[in-house]
């Protein structure tokens, strides 16, 4: 059995249906909820941290690597994600986040099944920069929906005054 092959498919799989179980994990009967949001999130990114753990000790991703990703998390759940939701900005999951995880993901899949070590190393690199790009187009997707919201609340004063 070819692992990194089997890894592969596996992780593909899980990632797939990321999007599903995010799903899932916000719906309650009486609409979403804070809770499985942030169960989703907890959860997406267990399973995110096994496979990297898997990957350094198995020589197909250096323990920098490692490092800069979790330290990627850190910074997006701890200091930028509170930051706008103190300052009123809503912060749910964007596209953008989405896409850039997406391509992350494609980067260690193909990481796990390529043979040339140059080529692994490049892919996780990938991987890593992606990581990082998250946290800036989330911010970016936060701001704009500050944006459309204050726009929003404008235009409904402007339409509640001229009635």
């Amino acid at each position: 059995m070819d692992m990194p092959k089997t890894a592969a498919v596996l992780y593909a799989g899980l990632s797939a249906t990321d999007f599903f179980d995010g799903k899932a994990a916000r719906r309650d009967k009486n609409g979403p909820t804070k809770e499985g949001a942030d169960d989703d999130q907890k959860t997406d990114k267990a399973a995110s941290r096994k496979v990297e753990v898997a990957e350094v000790l198995t020589g197909r991703l250096g323990a920098d690597q490692f490092l800069l990703r979790e330290a990627s998390n850190v910074f997006m759940n701890e200091v930028v994600r509170p930051e706008y939701e103190e300052s009123g900005h809503n912060v749910k999951a964007a596209m953008s986040g989405k896409v850039a995880t997406a391509g992350v993901n494609v980067a260690e899949i193909l990481a796990m099944v390529t043979k040339d070590s140059l080529l692994v190393d490049i892919l996780q690199e990938v991987a890593t920069a992606g990581k990082w790009a998250r946290v800036s187009l989330s911010q970016k997707a936060w701001r704009l929906n500050k944006i459309d919201d204050d726009k929003f609340k404008e235009v409904k004063e402007q339409m509640l005054q001229s009635a």
